[in-house]
Parts: C-alpha cells; sequence; structure tokens
C-alpha cells in the first residue's frame, strides 16, 4: 500500500467515526403515513391536517437510548396565532411547539425509548377558522434518528404495537405486583410465638387453630370527587357505607 493511500484510508475512516450518525434513521413520509385521522394532500407529499387530528406510524425500536425526532412542517396562522404541534409516543406527549413558519422548515425534539413497538404521532392542537383566515398545520415528513451507534429504527404495524404494548404492561404489572409482595413482607407481617400452658406448665405438642376476626386497617378505595354528589342520597349511602365499623 502507498503512503498515499495509507492517507486517504485514515481519512476516511476518520470522518466515518467523526461524522453525526446517521444510518439508523427511520423517514416516514406523511402522505404515506399509516395513522392519519383528519386532513388531505395540499400538494404531492405535503399533507394538511386542517383540524384537530394527528398523523403517525408504528416505529419498532431495537434498542433502550435516546432517539431524535425530526418533523418537516409549516403552518398558516389564524387570529394572529399559528398552528401548535405535540409529538406523542403511544398517547403520551414528549415535546409540543409553534410552527411559526409558511416554509417547511425542521422541528426537532429529543425522546427517550424502551425496546419495542410504538404508536409515534404529531398532532394539530389550536385549529381555527375566520372569513379570511385558515389556521392548519402542513407536515412534509417525520424522521427518527437512533444517537446510539448501530441502534436501528424500523416500521412496525399496529398488530405488533398492539402486542408490544400489551406486554409492556404485563411487565409493569407484574413488577407492580412484585414489590407489593415486597412490601407485605416488610410491613405488613411479623413473627410471632404462641405458648400453650396448663396453668403454669407448659403443654408439648398441643395444636392450635388462628382465626382472624378483626383488622388493624380498612380494605377499601379511595372515591375520587366524592364531594360533587353533594345531598343527593347516593353521596349519603356511600358516607355510612364507608364509616368504619
Amino acid at each position: 500500500m502507498t503512503r498515499s493511500l495509507q492517507f486517504r484510508t485514515v481519512v476516511i475512516g476518520w470522518l466515518a467515526w467523526s461524522l453525526p450518525w446517521t444510518a439508523g434513521a427511520l423517514v416516514i413520509e406523511a402522505e404515506e403515513a399509516s395513522v392519519r385521522t383528519i386532513g388531505a394532500e395540499a400538494t404531492p407529499g405535503i399533507w394538511n391536517l386542517w383540524s384537530a387530528g394527528e398523523v403517525g406510524d408504528y416505529v419498532h425500536i431495537e434498542a433502550a437510548g435516546e432517539y431524535v425526532l425530526k418533523v418537516r412542517a409549516y403552518g398558516s396562522p389564524a387570529e394572529g396565532q399559528w398552528p401548535r404541534m405535540r409529538v406523542s409516543v403511544d398517547g403520551e406527549a414528549r415535546g409540543e411547539t409553534t410552527v411559526e413558519s409558511a416554509r417547511a422548515r425542521d422541528y426537532t425534539f429529543q425522546i427517550a425509548l424502551e425496546p419495542g413497538v410504538f404508536r409515534l404521532a404529531v398532532s394539530f392542537l389550536n385549529d381555527a377558522r375566520t372569513d379570511s383566515e385558515d389556521r392548519n398545520l402542513y407536515l412534509d415528513r417525520i424522521e427518527i434518528t437512533a444517537q446510539r451507534r448501530h441502534a436501528t429504527v424500523s416500521r412496525g404495524d399496529a398488530e405488533r404495537w398492539q402486542a408490544s404494548r400489551r406486554a409492556r404492561e404485563d411487565a409493569a404489572e407484574a413488577m407492580t405486583l412484585a414489590k407489593a409482595a415486597e412490601s407485605t413482607e416488610q410491613h405488613r407481617k411479623r413473627d410471632a410465638t404462641v405458648v400453650v400452658r396448663n396453668g403454669a406448665r407448659p403443654v408439648p405438642d398441643a395444636e392450635v387453630s388462628v382465626e382472624q376476626v378483626d383488622h388493624a386497617f380498612l380494605f377499601g378505595c379511595n372515591i375520587f370527587s366524592f364531594d360533587w354528589l353533594k345531598k343527593s342520597p347516593l353521596r349519603q349511602g356511600l358516607r355510612e357505607y364507608s364509616r368504619p365499623a
């Protein structure tokens, strides 16, 4: 290998490691997104969210980490206000901004994700219309990029999303129950020693049965917004029923 070829090889290798990592990006064209609750194509490749609704898709995340979500969009104002845009994951808001431009530009959000399939969506929040103005949100594309080198993002589907969501819910429930069991062992149980005596003499091998006849705390639940019932018979009945014995 010549010296000049070695130098070029070193430079190319250095550039590969120093440049931003973008190979893990997934681009979703708005007009091709599988989630489009309202709107239509304004021009080829641009989706007009003309009312409150959302555009998005199902994405498969391979590895836990930080991801950059880039939404290319523009808007039209009404009554002096531009459209508000929100990004969400499985219905949970992860970022919000005002689209203050009549020309397409990128709006960037950083979100943390665990492995699985998620429903990623961009929502239009403040639709309005007057005789001369119409506030709309126009979407070009949604791009999600892994920040971790070699992590990949791919397209999912509704069926895999439902299965992944159930798995996450089951895992969360299992963790909650495990913590409850641990708390029960720590805070609601104690060891006790029972000694059966005949006068002053212990009785060996005595048969003992234990039966709970009362407890020190009430089993039940909290009734939220209890006072909205005011003086109705239902409120009075619930209050009587919930009193300690």
